[in-house]
């Protein structure tokens, strides 16, 4: 039968391709390969089948057929053009293959309702297709058994004496794609965006999903969607959240969209990114490399210096007050305390990253092999002030263009480390970052070098232990070569002194004598001496006061003369810095009217333009109104006319067809009166039993049609107040169920407002003490300062 065989073929090939082929190869114990050709008789080349094609030839050779029943049946001698014996072989071939048949569709469709039940490929959701007409395994036995197999009753009660239950029925939600393409569109339905809070909360039983309501044809569908997929957001304990209601994510409001996605984003993804503990860690580890620069940098630059850049980095760390915050907070604080080094302040996530100087030096930190600190360039922060301000000239152009280069350069050496998206693009101070696209791209950033970090802690572990080996084996060898000097010194001290004495005894001994001769002149020449010392001094410092006084005559004048030039030129550049504000203040207001003008004009030609739209399409549907109107009027009167026209030459046409037909008849009557007068009776009497008997026929037949019209009827009447009293309880139970839901989240969103409130709270508290700790510690540690430099000071002096 092969319109049976073709019902069949399209009831299995319902299955999905995965699945069908799982439970073919799991029936049939063989493994199916897709390069099964068409034709394998063929010597030129071989068609290969696609994967549907084949397990239709698979089902078609396997299933419908058997090689060993026809092997048993034909003995193999007609295997090759598929004939059978004849006879009473042929019924038990047949009732053979019947049975076959049979028993393959039912394992096949038992194992795939277990393997789906359990879940068994998990890569394809659906175990039919989306275009299948049954989507249960019940449906599919049902319609076999209704086509194979017949008085058999309830087959699942034969089943389950056998141990045979069938349970899996997909659902809309299972043939439902989760692709998102466009998310001012794909959202809005709630289904995918409950899909997602899923998958973030790990919740494997599919309970978000359950609660969809499917196919999301009204509005009030998506808005009951949307409303539980939010509510598992705000209970997974996504900030954020209070003011994006459900009717911005079905209108499709895309700030409010993007705004949830982020804080999804940054509630479950970036603390899975970053260890706060090792972060705060190595912000410690990279502060404490930085004193012995700080202390070294501050015999140069001086102390206020130093104080006036770390006020400016605590200045510019954020508050937490939250998750994403924190983060940001912490990543913040070690991008300040990584540029640091390099006297590079960092504020915050947009116009600091502008410049690519921090992501260069960031990368210049941990890699410095990678990228050196001659290749990033100069920025427009580097420029003085008035070429900044004035935002032109050709240095401003140039540092504009190195911003772009070191900008590319980062990104380049981003993607040479790997595990970093490339989601910033190429900046400038004109073209600012965005701050969400920045801190997300810090934090893969981050977490990708802090692998970096623990190989620079290592080396710098390992240089410490080396230059301590070095120090110990250096002062090992110093003491051993003060014990050789020491011992040599012991051994020939005496003869040493004898050796002194013998070379220079008998100088000394003359130089005695001498002194002794000469005592007298000796002390007359020393008060000559000191005569003229005193006389000496006393020049000196009569010059020396002359000299001071001619000094400070000289300074005197000078000061009066430098105060003087400072005044002139204050005055000058005063005058010169008002007549520039001045010009540029003009310059403003003539720009800032031409623009205004401009606008105004502007927007004056598009509401003219618009207000002349309006006007044209309202004369238009005015005129095509009236148009309207006067048609169908003409239209009615038209017809009215006709129709009186067409009623008097009908009534004239039934007239002269009635005097036409009752002379024919008057003629025909008179005829057959003739020809009849002697059959007129037996006629008459044929006539009258052939009506009855069809009178009584009629009459049956309109009987039961209107029994059976009364009882569709009622039927119906039955089915309309079925229906309304369904409506009737759906609204109420929406009603309720919405009452209800509106309670719940009022009662949660209360909730976490005074759990939000405590711990922030908290939260402020913590980082008061912490505050008020680092304050301390600073206050300590300037003491220690001036104490060290008075010391300091007080050894040079």
């Amino acid at each position: 039968d092969v319109g049976l065989r073709g019902q069949i073929m399209s009831l299995l090939m319902s299955y999905s391709t995965p699945w069908l082929r799982l439970g073919l190869e799991t029936i049939f114990g063989e493994i199916l390969s897709s390069d099964i050709s068409a034709t394998s008789n063929s010597r030129s080349g071989e068609t290969v089948l696609r994967p549907r094609a084949m397990l239709k030839r698979f089902i078609v050779e396997r299933v419908f057929s058997d090689p060993a029943l026809c092997k048993k049946y034909t003995g193999g001698r007609h295997a090759t053009n598929n004939k059978t014996l004849s006879g009473r072989f042929d019924r038990e071939y047949k009732e053979a293959m019947r049975q076959h048949s049979l028993r393959c569709i039912l394992l096949l469709v038992t194992f795939l309702d277990k393997a789906k039940m359990q879940n068994v490929l998990e890569s394809v959701p659906c175990l039919f297709t989306r275009k299948a007409e049954v989507k249960s395994s019940k449906d599919v036995i049902t319609a076999i058994c209704r086509d194979l197999l017949f008085k058999e009753g309830n087959i699942f009660k034969h089943l389950s004496r056998l141990g045979l239950t069938v349970k899996y029925k997909q659902e809309p939600i299972d043939e439902f794609d989760y692709a998102v393409e466009n998310l001012a569109v794909d959202l809005r339905d709630g289904v995918r965006l409950a899909r997602m809070a899923e998958i973030l909360t790990n919740d494997s039983s599919s309970s978000l999903t359950k609660q969809m309501r499917l196919p999301t044809i009204s509005r009030l569908q998506k808005l009951h969607n949307t409303e539980v997929a939010l509510s598992a957001l705000v209970y997974a304990g996504v900030p954020n959240l209070d003011n994006i209601t459900t009717h911005h994510i079905v209108d499709g409001h895309r700030p409010r969209v993007l705004k949830l996605l982020w804080s999804t984003i940054a509630h479950f993804k970036l603390p899975s990114l970053l260890d706060l503990d090792l972060l705060r860690q190595e912000i410690a580890n990279v502060t404490r490399a930085n004193r012995s620069r700080r202390v070294l940098s501050m015999r140069y630059i001086g102390n206020q210096q130093v104080e006036r850049d770390e006020a400016e980095i605590e200045e510019a760390r954020p508050v937490a007050d939250g998750a994403e915050a924190e983060v940001g907070g912490l990543l913040l604080a070690w991008c300040q305390a990584v540029c640091s080094c390099f006297g590079l302040p960092v504020k915050n996530f947009t116009s600091s990253f502008a410049d690519g100087k921090v992501l260069c030096l960031l990368i210049h930190y941990y890699h410095p092999g990678m990228l050196k600190r001659s290749e990033v360039l100069p920025t427009t922060h580097d420029l003085p002030k008035e070429v900044a301000v004035m935002r032109s000239g050709e240095r401003y152009h140039e540092a504009l263009s190195n911003e772009r280069k070191n900008s590319t350069l980062a990104n380049k050496r981003v993607t040479e480390l790997g595990g970093v998206p490339g989601m910033l693009p190429i900046t400038d101070s004109c073209h600012i970052p965005e701050e969400k696209s920045t801190l997300l791209c810090l934090a893969y950033l981050c977490s990708r070098l802090m692998e970096s970090s623990k190989e620079i802690l290592a080396t710098i572990a390992i240089q410490n232990c080396y230059r301590r080996y070095q120090d110990r084996i250096l002062r090992e060898r110093k003491k051993v070569a003060a014990v050789v000097i020491f011992r040599h010194w012991g051994e020939n001290k005496a003869s040493y002194f004898a050796t002194q004495r013998q070379r220079y005894g008998a100088s000394i001994r003359v130089i005695e004598k001498f002194l002794c001769r000469n005592k007298d002149k000796i002390v007359v020449l020393r008060a000559r001496r000191e005569k003229k010392q005193a006389k000496f001094i006393s020049i000196c410092r009569l010059q020396g006061a002359v000299r001071r006084w001619i000094a400070v005559c000289k300074y005197q004048k000078l000061l009066v003369e430098f105060s003087a030039a400072k005044v002139l030129q204050a005055t000058y550049r005063g005058f010169s810095q008002r007549c520039r504000c001045a010009k540029m203040q003009s310059s403003s207001i003539v720009i800032q009217s031409t623009y205004r003008g401009h606008k105004a004009l502007c927007s004056f030609q598009v509401a003219q333009s618009s207000a002349v739209i309006i006007q044209k399409s309202w004369r238009g549907f005015v005129v095509e109104l009236q148009f309207q109107c006067t048609l169908l009027n003409i239209i009615a009167v038209q017809s009215y006319i006709r129709r009186r026209a067409a009623i008097r030459t009908a009534e004239q046409r039934r007239v002269a067809v009635i005097r036409v037909q009752t002379l024919a008849r008057q003629k025909l009557a008179i005829h057959h009166i003739r020809l009849l007068s002697t059959q007129f009776k037996a006629a008459a009497i044929i006539q009258g039993l052939y009506r009855r008997r069809q009178a009584r026929k009629a009459m049956e037949s309109v009987h039961s049609s209107a029994i059976k019209i009364q009882t569709s009827w009622r039927r119906f009447q039955a089915e309309l107040q079925y229906m309304d009293v369904l409506m009737d309880t759906i609204c109420i139970q929406c009603y309720a169920r919405r009452l209800i839901a509106r309670q719940q989240a009022r009662s949660k969103r209360s909730s976490i407002n005074r759990i939000q409130q405590a711990v922030r709270l908290w939260l402020s508290q913590r980082q008061l003490a912490v505050l008020r700790m680092d304050r301390a510690e600073s206050q300590r540690i300037e003491a220690a300062a001036i104490v060290c430099q008075s010391l300091a000071r007080r050894i040079v002096a």
